[in-house]
């Protein structure tokens, strides 16, 4: 069953419903104001959960909302029409991950007024003229929820803090001054534990375990000075 979850820094709200999360967050709110204390609606966002299952179906059995032929996993949702949108029809450059929450497409702009770029379903009306944004995935301590469940943004995320991580500490775990011993421990303390933060509660997959050992394997190599094109085998201690 899917669930409206509202994110904010240091609290989630859960429920069932559009209606019944809308009332959690005035109650809360008034319950704030009664203390002397305000919301940051800046920073609460509105995630709608799914399962992973509900959404690889929809993929698979919804028509491009553009070109009306079947969709595959490279597509993105629109949030005008509610359907899914071929990145070839979408118009899209690069990454579709970018678009993916405030996406329209091209029949939604002509036939729906658009304000600021953004259809009003992206935002959740909780009264006095206050809406809260809704959104696919939120930074919650460190760690990035996906509203399917799944864990891909909060791998993605991991692996680009462990790479900014390893370029802080580059003049120790790259120069030849410093032995192989002290490397991997610098390594282990101060980049490891970035990369694998949050972890534990992750539903991982084989792909995330093979992202996750590829991203360890180029910064040990780069550790030890060895290139790709020694073609020398990598081994886990």
């Amino acid at each position: 069953m899917p669930l409206e979850l509202l994110c904010a820094d240091d609290l989630i709200l859960m429920a069932e419903s559009e209606e019944s999360l809308r009332d959690k967050i005035v109650k809360w709110k008034s319950g704030l104001e009664a203390k002397g204390l305000k919301m940051n609606t800046r920073k609460t966002k509105v995630i709608f959960s799914c399962s992973m299952k509900d959404k690889v179906e929809e993929k698979v059995m919804w028509p491009c909302g553009v070109c009306k032929k079947r969709v595959g996993n490279n597509s993105v949702l629109c949030h005008g029409c509610k359907k899914c949108i071929h990145k070839r029809c979408s118009g899209v450059k690069g990454s579709l991950r970018n678009a993916s929450q405030s996406f329209i497409c091209s029949c939604c702009k002509v036939e729906r007024p658009i304000t600021d770029g953004l259809n009003t379903d992206l935002h959740l009306d909780i009264g006095n003229g206050i809406s809260l944004v809704k959104v696919d995935k939120f930074c919650y301590l460190g760690d990035t929820l996906d509203a399917d469940g799944g864990c891909d943004s909060a791998v993605t995320a991991r692996v680009r803090s462990a790479w900014r991580k390893f370029c802080e500490y580059l003049p120790i775990l790259t120069e030849k001054g410093f032995s192989l011993k002290l490397k991997g421990k610098v390594y282990a303390t101060c980049v490891r534990s970035c990369l694998m933060h949050g972890s534990e509660t992750w539903p991982m997959k084989v792909e995330h375990e093979l992202k996750l050992n590829r991203t360890e394997m180029s910064m040990i190599r780069w550790m030890c000075g060895v290139k790709l094109n020694e073609r020398k085998k990598s081994e886990n201690s």
